[in-house]
C-alpha cells in the first residue's frame, strides 16, 4: 500500500508543465525623436521563459496571459554600447506573455525594467515590447510549448511590431525586424491515466475495509 502511494504522488508531480523558454534576436530603428540614437541600428538579442500552466487572472479562452519568470536581453549599438533589460528582482521590474487564442493567433511579450537610477524619478521603467504572428494568421500558439519545440514553426513565426523605451517620459524607438526560436526544448507533462480517479477511489476502499477489519 505504502509503495502504491509513493508511485502515486510520483505519477501526479510528473504532471506537472515545465517552464517554455524562448530566444529573440532583432534590430531597432531609429528613433523619430532623436532620442537615443546612439542606439539606432543597434541589435539586441536575449532570452524569456515562463510557465505555460500559471495563467494570470483576468485570462480568457480568447487571451490568455502569463507572468514572465526569467527574461534578459542585451541591446547592442554599433559603437558597442551596450543596454540591458533583465529580470534582477528589482521592485518595478514585471514581464508578460499574452496569447490571442483565437482572434489573429498573436503573441505578445511585454517587459518593464526597473532603472534604478538615483537622477531619475523612482516610476521610470525601461519599456520593451514585441510581437509575433502565427504563420498560418488566425491560428493560435497552442499549446505554446508547439512553438517552443518546433523550429519550422518559430523559424515561420512571422514579426508584427515592437517597441523599445527607454524610460516612460521619452518618445519610444520602433522595433524593425525579430525572430523568435526555442531556446530550450521543455519536458511535455505526462498524461494522467483516465483511470486514475477510479484507482484513488478505489485506494480509499480498501483502507476502509482494511480499518474495519482491524
Amino acid at each position: 500500500m505504502k509503495s502504491f502511494a509513493v508511485a502515486l504522488c510520483a505519477l501526479l508531480g510528473s504532471a506537472q508543465a515545465a517552464p517554455v523558454s524562448f530566444t529573440i534576436n532583432g534590430e531597432l530603428g531609429a528613433n523619430p525623436a532623436r532620442i537615443n540614437s546612439t542606439f539606432d541600428g543597434a541589435s539586441f538579442s536575449g532570452s524569456l521563459s515562463f510557465d505555460d500552466e500559471a495563467l494570470l487572472p483576468g485570462s480568457t479562452d480568447g487571451d490568455r496571459s502569463y507572468a514572465l519568470t526569467d527574461w534578459s536581453i542585451d541591446v547592442t549599438a554599433t559603437s558597442g554600447e551596450m543596454l540591458s533589460i533583465t529580470q534582477d528582482g528589482e521592485p518595478l521590474d514585471s514581464g508578460s506573455a499574452t496569447v490571442n487564442v483565437f482572434g489573429n493567433g498573436l503573441i505578445a511579450f511585454d517587459i518593464f525594467e526597473d532603472i534604478d537610477n538615483p537622477a531619475t524619478r523612482a516610476e521610470e521603467r525601461r519599456f520593451f515590447q514585441i510581437r509575433f504572428e502565427h504563420p498560418q494568421p488566425g491560428t493560435p500558439f497552442t499549446p505554446l510549448t508547439d512553438l517552443a519545440n518546433s523550429p519550422t514553426l518559430s523559424a515561420d513565426a512571422a514579426f508584427i511590431a515592437g517597441l523599445l523605451q527607454f524610460s516612460t517620459s521619452q518618445v519610444s524607438t520602433p522595433i524593425v525586424s525579430a525572430t523568435i526560436s526555442g531556446s530550450s526544448v521543455p519536458m511535455d507533462p505526462v498524461p494522467l491515466p483516465a483511470g486514475l480517479p477510479l484507482m484513488i477511489s478505489g485506494l480509499g476502499a480498501l483502507v476502509t475495509i482494511r480499518r474495519r477489519r482491524r
